[in-house]
């Protein structure tokens, strides 16, 4: 007995060793995601940010990390702007404090231990599922999965001969469900992203900032910061440029496009600053881009223009 346990030990572990192997930037990626998750949680411990803020108060996270100086080199190749975390049990301690996402988990374990006493090992064998998957996607982002699951841990409860738990463990559940459907708003940033990314190009800089800024606070996608810090830029305000594009660089260090954009605010001849050009411009021609594209070999060769300090290098405005 002993010897097939060990068998199954070391199985299980080598498996686990494969899987890493062959989806490791991703699981490196989701590991890097659950640790500025757990940092993002508690900022809020008690009653947290809501769930429509949950991405926005991650993406403020992720730069904290990355400018704290403490990343690795693997942390600044996988980082990404998710919309979730990949992990239920975070997202909902971001969006409703440590003790909500506490007392979910114990609503889960409960049903899993009262369902298994009960012999009833069906609801206990999809409770376990369930709490699996929650732990590494996202299925609270869909209604019909919280009622599914909903579901799944009543009949768990159910199962139990005593008339209190069924009792209890049901109106705790539904009253657990009903308040998560009806505080679960989202906002709609890519209609916002659009809406100020038009403006932006219509030269409406003010007005694409005004939709744009509120955004920040729902959304952990860099790229709200550039529109933005390039709409200040050409308000002639580099100082708040310069802050925006900054933040952006930190939440994904492995983008290159806003080290473009400061390489092209500090060469612009209203903010210029030969130092700092230098500096972003050696990034911009020597950082390796996830994914290459003639748009990055563009900026590539632009950058190479700056380091060989040819004239056409200031720029009065940012056209890109």
């Amino acid at each position: 007995s002993s010897g097939w346990r060990a068998v199954l030990v070391v199985a299980f572990i080598a498996g686990g060793i494969g899987i890493y192997s062959l989806k490791k930037d991703s699981a490196d990626g989701r590991v890097l995601m659950w640790r500025v998750a757990t940092q993002a949680a508690l900022g809020a411990p008690v009653d947290g940010v809501g769930w429509d803020k949950v991405a926005g108060t991650y993406g403020e996270a992720q730069e904290n990390y990355f400018a704290s100086g403490g990343a690795s080199a693997t942390d600044m190749l996988v980082a990404d702007a998710p919309e979730y975390v990949f992990n239920e049990y975070l997202q909902v301690a971001i969006a409703f404090g440590i003790p909500a996402a506490l007392g979910m988990i114990a609503i889960i374990i409960g049903g899993i231990v009262v369902a298994m006493r009960a012999g009833a090992h069906g609801y206990a064998g999809g409770a376990t599922a369930v709490a699996v998957v929650m732990m590494a996607s996202y299925p609270l982002q869909f209604p019909l999965f919280v009622v599914a699951i909903g579901l799944m841990l009543a009949g768990c409860y159910l199962s139990c001969r005593s008339r209190a738990v069924n009792v209890i463990a049901t109106a705790v559940i539904v009253g657990s469900c009903t308040f998560f459907l009806t505080h679960n708003r989202t906002v709609d940033v890519r209609t916002g992203f659009s809406v100020g990314h038009s403006l932006h190009k219509m030269k409406e800089y003010r007005k694409s900032n005004a939709n744009l800024l509120p955004l920040l606070a729902h959304s952990s996608d860099p790229m709200l910061l550039n529109i933005i810090g390039k709409n200040y830029q050409a308000l002639g305000m580099p100082d708040s440029a310069e802050y925006y594009l900054n933040k952006s660089v930190n939440r994904c260090p492995n983008r290159l496009y806003p080290h473009y954009l400061l390489m092209r605010l500090h060469a612009d001849t209203s903010s210029f600053n030969r130092e700092a050009m230098m500096r972003e411009a050696e990034i911009v021609a020597t950082k390796q881009e996830k994914i290459p594209s003639p748009a990055v070999e563009e900026m590539r060769a632009e950058a190479r223009s700056i380091l060989e300090e040819r004239p056409s290098y200031m720029l009065k405005s940012n056209s890109r």
